[in-house]
């Protein structure tokens, strides 16, 4: 059987189409939230001050239609090509995620510890809000798995039919950082690096593979074990957790209002498990590689 070819032959510009319609598809989101929330008489919007978890999860939801409607259609119309070859072959893939999602503890773990023995992270309580907490592990699952079809799963594979992986890789990783660039303190120089490499953590195993799990798995344990567990704010964005938390320092460290992804700890912490990450693919690729 002969493979088909896209209606689109440069990879590139079927990536930069689906940026462009990821970009208007939100601003329709958006509006679309706001409308919702206006016809419930703006109820359940602000908590304490900040946007509430149910509001915040309709709102995202709406956005994740569009983005992984665009990415499954344009997929199939434009690339010619399956759904599944986007990433989601979970057969021989299953450890994988587990990997994903036990990285994205280990460094949340070895950065909270780093905070606490220099005195700049104190746990003060426990609250659990059976609730909040069931919105919040949907809300991270959904984006979790939104922007791994859209940076990892369509912009990523497409780029890498354009260009060497490495560069598709740090285009994706510009688009995954500036995406978050609106987020409450995004537009700063250290949380936008972090978001940058982040892109780069997420991406490392999917060039090489060609499979969302394990960034899937990674994403969504760190997101959700840094806020709805452990009470930092996600990129900027507070979230009702089960253990209480003060941070006290300065911001290049403990990553102040925008979280841990805010501070100098976590990228270096990041920075090290992509080198590791590259070091263990590269090796592994040339081990099943013939000799020449």
């Amino acid at each position: 059987m002969t493979e088909k070819k896209p209606l689109i032959t440069h990879g590139w510009l079927r990536a930069l189409l689906y940026i462009i319609a990821s970009v208007v598809s939100m601003f329709i989101a958006l509006v679309v939230a706001g409308v919702m929330i206006g016809m419930n008489g703006g109820k359940d919007i602000i908590e304490d001050g900040e946007q509430s978890i149910k509001s915040f999860l309709l709102t995202y939801s709406i956005i994740a239609i569009f983005m992984i409607g665009f990415a499954l259609l344009m997929r199939k119309i434009l690339d010619q090509q399956s759904i599944i070859s986007l990433g989601f072959r979970w057969k021989g893939f299953a450890s994988q995620a587990a990997s994903g999602f036990f990285i994205a503890l280990l460094l949340l773990s070895i950065g909270s510890l780093i905070l606490v023995l220099f005195k700049f992270l104190f746990f003060t309580g426990a609250v659990l809000n059976i609730t909040d907490m069931l919105y919040s592990f949907l809300l991270f699952l959904i984006v979790a798995f939104t922007e791994e079809i859209a940076f990892r799963g369509y912009i990523l594979n497409n780029l890498m039919q354009s260009t060497s992986r490495w560069i598709a890789l740090t285009i994706s990783a510009i688009a995954f950082a500036l995406f978050h660039f609106t987020n409450p303190g995004g537009n700063s120089i250290l949380p936008m690096l972090n978001i940058f490499v982040a892109g780069y953590l997420l991406g490392i195993n999917y060039i090489y593979t060609k499979n969302l799990w394990f960034a899937i798995a990674l994403h969504f344990a760190w997101n959700f074990f840094q806020g709805p567990i452990l009470g930092y704010e996600v990129s900027g964005f507070a979230a009702t957790s089960l253990f209480q938390q003060t941070l006290k320092g300065p911001a290049l460290l403990t990553g102040g209002d925008f979280g841990f992804e805010g501070s100098l700890i976590c990228l270096i912490l990041n920075t090290i498990a992509c080198v590791l990450l590259w070091q263990y693919y590269s090796s592994r690729e040339k081990k099943i590689l013939p000799a020449t």
